[in-house]
């Protein structure tokens, strides 16, 4: 919640309106008037009223209209019901390649195409189509990305009328390929606060997504959660999750990809690298869960990085789970 609208709440709810102070009631006098009271001024409510807790992680205050914000969009999760477990997935996948519906229930045009390595289905939202710009720019690498969702609430959220908030590929679970848009054009992906810049760095990289749930929580002693509150798998099914000995960014488990998604993701790399002129690079080690130094650093890297090398905050993706030897 923002400060604004804690303090708007709060307002409402101390003096029962938006904000407006309600008048104290007049008195009937026959006598001269008493005096006004005197109006109450903003140092006498921050009394009665207590401050906001504090965000874990400042954020600077970038306007929602500002194109430097956008990439932050949260995948818009399915109904999430008690079903949705890992071993589930592959089915709840193949229902899409049947239907063409997403989450919000846009239906897709999709196109098979056969001429590639890996498996790819090109997808056409009907009745959407200003959802990334058709404005071309030289591509020096590739951002590696999780969608912390399950594949039809990865791809609505993607295709948004007008938000310009997108990746041109997500990556299903059985490591088919969905593109969205030609990787030569570009929408924003990274979001606010990147360093070097949001609108540099997305026009000169090509995003990719993995469909995943990403970090997992454990409420008890037998269960993982999703960030959603809804139960993953169990702690027992350790080929779903990878246990971190070391927590990253609050999380000490994350939802594991699958093998399909690795043997297509590192045919798609070698392919973009091949057509845009990408060295096939992949951030240093040591790197690889930090950000960049500096902006300088972010907007010359060359090769294959994650999103969390251009955010200190608010991301976990490509995250610790991933196997970077399994695309080298």
């Amino acid at each position: 919640m923002s400060f604004k609208a804690f303090w708007k709440g709060l307002l409402e709810k101390i003096f029962g309106g938006p904000g407006e102070v309600i008048k104290p009631e007049e008195k009937s006098v026959e006598t001269t008037p008493e005096p006004k009271p005197e109006p109450i001024v903003e140092e006498k409510l921050i009394e009665k009223i207590p401050e906001p807790e504090a965000d874990p992680e400042p954020v600077e205050e970038v306007p929602e209209s500002n194109p430097e914000s956008k990439g932050d969009s949260p995948i818009k999760p399915e109904i999430l019901e008690e079903t949705m477990y890992p071993a589930g997935i592959k089915d709840y996948e193949k229902q899409f390649d049947t239907t063409h519906k997403d989450s919000d229930g846009v239906k897709y045009t999709v196109t098979r195409n056969t001429d590639y390595t890996f498996p790819l289905s090109i997808l056409k939202p009907k009745g959407i189509t200003d959802y990334y710009y058709t404005e071309e720019h030289e591509k020096t690498a590739i951002v590696l990305h999780f969608t912390v969702g399950y594949l039809t609430g990865d791809l609505a959220t993607l295709i948004e009328q007008s938000s310009h908030m997108s990746v041109p590929y997500v990556i299903g679970r059985n490591g088919t390929v969905y593109q969205l848009f030609d990787p030569k054009y570009w929408a924003y992906h990274l979001g606010r606060g990147t360093v070097g810049g949001n609108t540099v760095n997305s026009k000169r990289t090509i995003a990719i997504e993995l469909s995943n749930i990403g970090p997992l929580s454990r409420d008890n002693a037998k269960e993982l959660s999703s960030i959603y509150g809804s139960r993953y798998c169990d702690i027992v099914e350790k080929d779903y999750y990878t246990k971190l000995q070391t927590t990253y960014r609050k999380y000490s488990y994350y939802a594991t990809f699958t093998d399909k998604q690795y043997e297509t993701l590192s045919q798609l790399i070698s392919y973009l690298c091949g057509k845009f002129n990408i060295p096939k690079r992949l951030i240093a080690e040591d790197q690889r869960y930090n950000i960049f130094n500096s902006a300088e650093e972010a907007t010359s890297f060359k090769g294959i990085c994650s999103h969390v090398n251009f955010r200190a905050y608010g991301k976990v993706d490509i995250g610790p789970a991933f196997k970077w030897s399994c695309i080298s």
